[in-house]
C-alpha cells in the first residue's frame, strides 16, 4: 500500500491556488489491527451499526485524517499519536463539520471513493475558519481516530452535538475515547481490581501471552484482608505473572486468568518505609506503568504535600530491581494527594494537582526538581482525579462526559471530541508488543467493575512529513486529498 498526499490552499480574495504534494510511508498499525481482529469484535466506535461488514473496510480502518504542526519520526512502529505535537486539523469519513470544532474539516463525498484505476481517494475540505496554522505532517488514521483527534488546541470541542450521516449517529456512542471498540472481559481477574476501582496490572505481553500485576493486598492496606501481607508489615511487594491468551488461540489456556507462572517478591527499600512512617494505613499511592517499568508514588502526609516537602517515587523494573527518586515539591504551592492524582511520564516528569485550586496542574522533573512546568488550563476545567493512565507523556481523564489530555511536553490541557458514556474508568495499560491492545479497569455504564481487554483504534496508519510545511490562514480554504494505491 502506498499513499500520496495533495494539499491545495486557495486564497479566497485572489483565487491563487498553492499546491503541495508528497508521498508517505505506511506504518505497522494496520497489521496490528488485523492481527487481533479475532480478539475483539470489530464493532463500530462512532455509530450504532452492529457490524463493520455493512460498508467497505477502508472507511473504518483508514477513514480518518490527522494534520500536525511538526514532523513525526518516520518509523513503521511509530503508530501512537505523538506528544508535543499539536494537531492542527482532522477529519473523518462521512462527517461534515459546521465549525463545532474548528480543527475539523468536512468529508468530500463526491470526490472520494474507489477510482476506475483501482486506487482509493480520500478527500476533506476545510473552510477559512478551520485548521489554521502550520501543517508539517499529514497522517491517516481510523475513522474513529480521525474523529476523536489528538487534542483540540483551539479549546473547542463537540460536547453535546451528535453528527448524523445517512441516518447514523457519530460521537454519542464512544464508550472509551482511546479504544472505541468492543471489549472482552478478562475473566477471573477480580484480584487485579480492588474495591476502589484501582487496577494493579503492571504489564501484559502480546507475544508471551502473559499478564503481570501487583497482588493488591501487598500494596493496598485493607483491614478486611490479611494486613500482614501489606508491604509495610512484610517489607515486600508481590508481583505475579499469569498466562492469558492474547496473540493467538491457546490450546492449553482459556480466556480466564487461571495459571500462575511465577511470583517476584520485591523488597521495598528501607528509605521508603522510613519516609512513610507509622501512618501507613492512611498512606495512599499511585501506580504508573511505562513499558515494563512500574512507578509507585508514596507520600507521608495523607492530606497535602507542602511546599518543599518530599515525595518518593519507587521504580520497579521487570526483573525486580528498584530505583528510588526523591522528588521535592518545588512548584511553590501545596499539592493534592490521592490514589489517582499523580502520574509519571516517559520523559521523567511527575504530574500532580494543586491543592488549593481545582484548575492547577504541575509537572516536576524527577531528576532535576528545579525543572517545573505549570500546565496551561485555558478552559478552566475542574478535575477531581485522573481517571485513566496511559503509557506516554500525556495523562488523560474524563470530566463531565468529555475526555481531556494533559500534554506535558507542550504544557497544556486539551479537550477531545465526542461524549463519554462511562460511569467510571480508572486505569489503562497498553499491551507490550502490540500497543493497539489495552487492558483496563473500568465500570461501563450499567455494568459491574471489570478488567477488560480492548483494541485501540487511535493510531497512525501512515506518516507523511511534507518536504516543506504549509501555512494555512483565515484567508484560505484547503482541500486535502489522500490517494492510496495497492
Amino acid at each position: 500500500m502506498k499513499g500520496h498526499t495533495k494539499i491545495e490552499l486557495t486564497d479566497v480574495k485572489t483565487g491563487l491556488v498553492e499546491v503541495k504534494e508528497d508521498d508517505n510511508m505506511v506504518t505497522n498499525a494496520l497489521n496490528m489491527v488485523l492481527a487481533c481482529a479475532g480478539i475483539c469484535n470489530a464493532r463500530n466506535g462512532l455509530d450504532t451499526e452492529p457490524s463493520i461488514y455493512n460498508y467497505p473496510l477502508w472507511q473504518h480502518y483508514i477513514g480518518g485524517l490527522l494534520l500536525f504542526n511538526k514532523p513525526i519520526t518516520e518509523d513503521v512502529n511509530n503508530i501512537i499519536f505523538p506528544d508535543g505535537n499539536a494537531m492542527v486539523g482532522n477529519g473523518a469519513y462521512g462527517v461534515a463539520n459546521s465549525n463545532e470544532v474548528i480543527e475539523m474539516g468536512s468529508w468530500n463525498e463526491s470526490e472520494s471513493g474507489v477510482q476506475e484505476d483501482g486506487s482509493l481517494k480520500l478527500v476533506w475540505d476545510f473552510s477559512t475558519q478551520q485548521a489554521n496554522g502550520t501543517i508539517a505532517c499529514a497522517c491517516l488514521s481510523s475513522r474513529d481516530g480521525g474523529y476523536i483527534g489528538a487534542g483540540n488546541y483551539s479549546g473547542a470541542y463537540n460536547s453535546s452535538n451528535v453528527h448524523t450521516v445517512n441516518g447514523k449517529s457519530f460521537g454519542g456512542y464512544i464508550t472509551n475515547y482511546d479504544v472505541p471498540v468492543t471489549k472482552r472481559v478478562v475473566s477471573n481477574a477480580l484480584d487485579m481490581v480492588d474495591d476502589n476501582d484501582n487496577l494493579y496490572l503492571l504489564y501484559a505481553d502480546y507475544l508471551e501471552n502473559t499478564i503481570t500485576y501487583i497482588e493488591p493486598r501487598t500494596i493496598n492496606y485493607n483491614t478486611s484482608g490479611d494486613v500482614s501481607k501489606h508491604w509495610y508489615n512484610s517489607g515486600r511487594l508481590n508481583i505475579s505473572k499469569y498466562r492469558y491468551g492474547m496473540s493467538a488461540v491457546d490450546l492449553l489456556e482459556t480466556c480466564e486468568v487461571l495459571n500462575k507462572i511465577s511470583t517476584m517478591e520485591i523488597t521495598v527499600p528501607d528509605e521508603v518505609k522510613s519516609y512513610v512512617g507509622s501512618d501507613y494505613t492512611k498512606n495512599y499511592h499511585a501506580v504508573t506503568t511505562i513499558g515494563d517499568d512500574t512507578y509507585i508514588v508514596f507520600y507521608a502526609n495523607s492530606s497535602q504535600i507542602a511546599v518543599n516537602e518530599k515525595i518518593i517515587v519507587l521504580k520497579v523494573n521487570n526483573i525486580g530491581e528498584t530505583t528510588v527518586y526523591n522528588v521535592t515539591n518545588t512548584t511553590g504551592v501545596a499539592l493534592k494527594t490521592g490514589k489517582r492524582i499523580f502520574y509519571v511520564t516517559t520523559n521523567g516528569y511527575l504530574v500532580a494537582k494543586g491543592y488549593n485550586s481545582p484548575y492547577d496542574f504541575y509537572a516536576i522533573n524527577m531528576t532535576d526538581n528545579t525543572d517545573v512546568k505549570k500546565i496551561d488550563n485555558k478552559n478552566q476545567v475542574q478535575i477531581s482525579e485522573f481517571s485513566r493512565w496511559n503509557s506516554g507523556n500525556s495523562a488523560y481523564f474524563i470530566q463531565s462526559g468529555i475526555t481531556y489530555k494533559i500534554d506535558v511536553e507542550l504544557g497544556i490541557l486539551l479537550p477531545e471530541n465526542g461524549n463519554a458514556t462511562l460511569s467510571s474508568h480508572w486505569a489503562e495499560i497498553p499491551v507490550l508488543n502490540n500497543p493497539l491492545l489495552v487492558i483496563t479497569s473500568m465500570k461501563p455504564k450499567n455494568e459491574s467493575q471489570q478488567a477488560l481487554l480492548y483494541r485501540s483504534m487511535t493510531y497512525l496508519a501512515t506518516i507523511n512529513n511534507l518536504e516543506e510545511p504549509v501555512v494555512k490562514t483565515a484567508s484560505k480554504t484547503m482541500k486535502v486529498t489522500y490517494t492510496i494505491t495497492y
